[in-house]
């Protein structure tokens, strides 16, 4: 969607089944869907360019698993360097399938996560490692990509004595350390696979959306409605309650706040930075009226 020109383009004719997840390449050029499975063709990768979304030459399609043993993409990311994809299939075992999409979509490793249902996938932009992180139901685990070695490699993070929550959301920041939302409501704060902070009751109920941004620093919306803005601590800050709840947030080339709302509404917020209340934040709604499951 062009919002200046208040134009869509569609990709279509390619997926068969449901789009269950939709990731960014980190140059913000190119786009990689994934779908789920009702038939015996298989579950399937798309990357694509959303400004010729139906140019089948700069498209790449990539097979995940075998038949249906997959089950489906629970989600797909780009690393950071923008080699790779990892995928998380949605079979009992919860694979992650690494590929070298470059490379015609080459497939290279995938491992065991767990049988703890998986959510998603963070890779770390600030790292120069292949590192990433998968989270779900009352777990999140760290990855290493070694591509030395063609091996995946992984640990279990520490809660360090907290109850295991679920991580519905999550955002690296430039030291390392990690940030997630559960959902309970609370954020916590990790350094080297370990819990090392616990900040209670920010969001009463799920945190859907953890942000980072050098200028706003981080950014949690949920399902009650609340915006929270936190320094690089996770020291709240600001507290603006929106109209509904709040399932994504993003932040556009001009620094301002891109909202998904429950109700498939997107918003942008103009003036968040400087705004003391909702009605100061520059509310402009974009979309609005979209199917939502």
């Amino acid at each position: 969607m062009n919002l200046e020109t208040r134009s869509q383009k569609f990709f279509h004719g390619r997926h068969k089944q449901e789009i269950a997840t939709l990731s960014l390449h980190p140059t913000k050029k190119l786009v990689v869907t994934g779908d789920t499975i009702t038939t015996d063709d298989g579950t399937y990768l798309y990357v694509w360019d959303p400004k010729a979304p139906d140019d089948v030459q700069r498209q790449v399609q990539i097979l995940v698993g075998q038949k249906r043993l997959a089950r489906g993409v629970a989600d797909v990311q780009f690393s950071s360097c923008g080699k790779y994809i990892a995928a998380v299939s949605m079979d009992d075992d919860h694979h992650i399938y690494f590929y070298h999409w470059q490379k015609a979509g080459k497939f290279l490793t995938k491992e065991k996560s767990g049988t703890n249902t998986v959510f998603g996938v963070i890779f770390n932009p600030f790292s120069d490692l292949c590192d990433f992180v998968t989270f779900g139901a009352k777990h999140l685990t760290f990855w290493n990509y070694d591509s030395s070695v063609n091996k995946l490699s992984h640990r279990r993070g520490d809660f360090a004595g907290q109850e295991s929550f679920s991580i519905l959301s999550g955002c690296f920041l430039p030291d390392s350390h990690l940030v997630t939302g559960t959902h309970k409501g609370h954020i916590l704060l990790w350094s080297k696979s370990q819990v090392v902070r616990v900040i209670n009751e920010v969001h009463e109920g799920p945190v859907f959306s953890v942000v980072f941004n050098v200028e706003l620093g981080v950014i949690s919306g949920g399902g009650d409605g609340l915006l929270v803005q936190m320094n690089k601590s996770c020291e709240v800050e600001k507290r603006i309650q929106t109209p509904a709840g709040i399932r994504s947030i993003d932040i556009n080339r001009k620094g301002n706040l891109l909202i998904g709302f429950d109700g498939s509404e997107l918003a942008e917020l103009t003036e968040f930075k400087t705004a003391k209340n909702f009605e100061q934040c520059g509310y402009k709604l974009h979309i609005c009226g979209h199917s939502v499951s």
